[in-house]
Parts: structure tokens; C-alpha cells; sequence
């Protein structure tokens, strides 16, 4: 087990290196980066921090599910940064140049949703043991699941794509009655329930950090033996 998820950080950081890489020459076409480097270039590189700190502990801790969130956290922000850049330079930078340019207009219409959700609500949630502090904060892990997929679905349905710096596209996959989510009520609900389950997580996590003592250390054999306090 500790042979293969070592093998399969490798291979994240290695779609990283390729992605971000890939990333950085399209924003340097798009003219992204003399117009806004920090955009362009600061914000990804911070978010492929997640997938570094991911890796590791996913080569070391493979029953971690933070360590699964934090490469899921950095795979889908730079999945829609690199979507973000090929769509403008498919549309606005060269129009008609690329393939698939729908589908990655596509994909940054939902794609930070749950890149978000994951980073404030998820990890502060199930850190650093990967499990919820007891049994009778699952509930947060569901209300934050389900109202963070309710709201990507809506997105990846809304009925137009809006690029930044080019036109507006339409949704091959829209449905007519959702419309956009941010503007709707049924939005307006959504962001309600994350944002209470953002402020449960952080709760939590205040509180993980009240009850502790001592060190979270790992026997000699290499497997972890959980802290007192956690």
C-alpha cells in the first residue's frame, strides 16, 4: 500500500510540473501575466502548494484524507486555471485555433466550486487526522458535500459561459429552467448552508486545538499512532 500511493504522489507531481508548465506558456500568450502575474501566475503556484503538501503526505499517510484533499484542492485549481487560459486563448488570442475550447469554457463555469468548498470547509474540518473530530459532526461532512455538489452541478448547467476578456458562450449542456446559480434563491440557500458549514469547520478546528496535548507521533514501525488530543 505504501509502495503504491508513494508511486501515485510521484505521478501527481508530475502532472503538476507538466500542467502548471502548460499553464504558464498560455498565460504568457494570453498576454495574462505583463497584465496580471499575480492571476496568471502567483495563484496557481499557491494552490500547486496544496498538491506538493498532498503528495507527501499521501506517500507517508496514504489513510490520511487530508492528504487526498490537499491533492484534490491543487489538481482541480490548476485543472481551472489551465481551462481558464486555454479557453481565452481559443476565443480571444486566436479564435478557432484549438480544439475542445467549449469544454474548457465549460469547465470554469464549476470548477473552483468545488476547489473552494474543499480548502475553507473540508480540510480545517478533518484536520490534521483526517476524520471529524466525533461522530456527531458528520452531519457538517454532508450538508458541506451535498450543498457544494448541488451547486456545481447548477453551474456546470447554467446556460451561458462568460470568459474573462471575451465572449459570452453558450452551454451545450444548459438547462433552461436553472439559470445562473449565484443570482437564484436556490443559490442564495446553497451559500447559506456552506457558509454555516464553513463556520462549523472552523469551530471544530478551534476546538481540536483546545483539547490538545502533546505530539501526534508515529511508532517505530513506521504506522501512525494517534495524539491524545485529536
Amino acid at each position: 500500500m505504501r509502495s503504491r500511493s508513494t508511486w501515485v504522489a510521484w505521478g501527481l507531481l508530475a502532472l503538476l510540473v507538466v500542467g502548471y508548465a502548460v499553464e504558464v506558456f498560455l498565460s504568457v500568450a494570453n498576454g495574462n501575466v505583463e497584465r496580471d502575474p499575480g492571476d496568471a501566475v502567483l495563484l496557481p503556484l499557491a494552490f500547486a502548494a496544496f498538491l506538493v503538501v498532498g503528495c507527501l503526505i499521501v506517500a507517508r499517510r496514504p489513510g490520511n484524507t487530508v492528504g487526498w484533499i490537499f491533492c484534490a484542492v491543487g489538481l482541480l485549481a490548476l485543472a481551472g486555471a489551465l481551462a481558464e487560459q486555454y479557453a481565452q486563448y481559443a476565443y480571444v488570442t486566436r479564435p478557432g485555433s484549438l480544439p475542445g475550447a467549449v469544454v474548457a469554457a465549460w469547465a470554469t463555469a464549476w470548477m473552483w466550486y468545488p476547489t473552494i468548498a474543499l480548502t475553507l470547509v473540508f480540510t480545517p474540518l478533518l484536520f490534521p487526522t483526517g476524520r471529524t473530530l466525533s461522530p456527531r459532526w458528520r452531519p457538517v461532512v454532508w450538508v458541506a458535500g451535498g450543498a457544494t455538489a448541488a451547486f456545481t452541478v447548477l453551474g456546470a448547467l447554467r446556460p451561458s459561459l462568460e470568459l474573462q476578456d471575451g465572449p459570452t458562450v453558450a452551454n451545450p449542456l444548459a438547462v433552461g429552467a436553472v439559470g445562473n446559480v449565484e443570482d437564484s434563491a436556490v443559490g442564495v440557500v446553497l451559500i447559506g448552508l456552506i457558509l454555516l458549514s464553513l463556520a462549523a469547520a472552523v469551530g471544530s478546528l478551534v476546538i481540536r486545538f483546545r483539547r490538545s496535548r502533546g505530539d501526534d507521533a508515529s511508532s517505530s514501525s513506521g504506522s501512525p499512532t494517534p495524539a491524545r488530543c485529536w
